[in-house]
């Protein structure tokens, strides 16, 4: 078990994770199955459940490095309640090949609004509201920045899952 969260470094959060209260019936995070890991080796004592659970949760240890967020490909997840709102800053590198983002909700009823602006001005470079619960976009940015993006939960609760190229 070394890892206590499957985020990237690279993703800020702005705010406290949230999550629902109580039993859920939907999925969970990975810091969440995670947490689930741990009480079982620890509390338990079933350190060979724990083991197989933490393993089942892994990202590879290399992601390929591609044109895109800094740094490499970015993913993070968290629970996005009805009418909640999140808001990540994530840096990415500038060029020609166009940069990719994409978040994704656990249920299609999730209705997300995506905005993407510029970090630093402020200024909207993409915006795209969810068909099924994910929304993507895709623009080109001639330098490195930070984008700041916003996710806005017009529908159902869901966990939701960020990624990029």
């Amino acid at each position: 078990m070394r890892m206590t969260e499957r985020g990237s470094a690279r993703v800020q959060r702005s705010g406290p994770a949230t999550g629902p209260e109580g039993p859920w019936g939907g999925e969970m995070t990975s810091a969440a199955l995670f947490g689930l890991a741990r009480r079982l080796a620890s509390e338990g004592g079933d350190w060979a459940t724990a083991d197989y659970a933490a393993w089942l949760l892994q990202l590879p240890d290399s992601i390929p490095v591609t044109r895109g967020a800094a740094g490499g490909p970015v993913w993070a997840d968290a629970f996005l309640g009805p009418g909640k709102e999140l808001t990540y800053t994530i840096l990415f590198s500038g060029g020609e090949t166009p940069n990719l983002l994409k978040v994704a909700g656990s249920k299609a009823s999730a209705d997300l609004e995506c905005e993407l602006s510029v970090a630093s001005a402020g200024r909207v470079a993409a915006r795209a509201r969810s068909l099924a619960g994910t929304c993507s976009m895709e623009w080109r940015q001639s330098s490195r920045g930070h984008m700041t993006l916003r996710i806005r939960n017009r529908g159902t609760a869901a966990y939701l899952v960020v990624s990029s190229n």
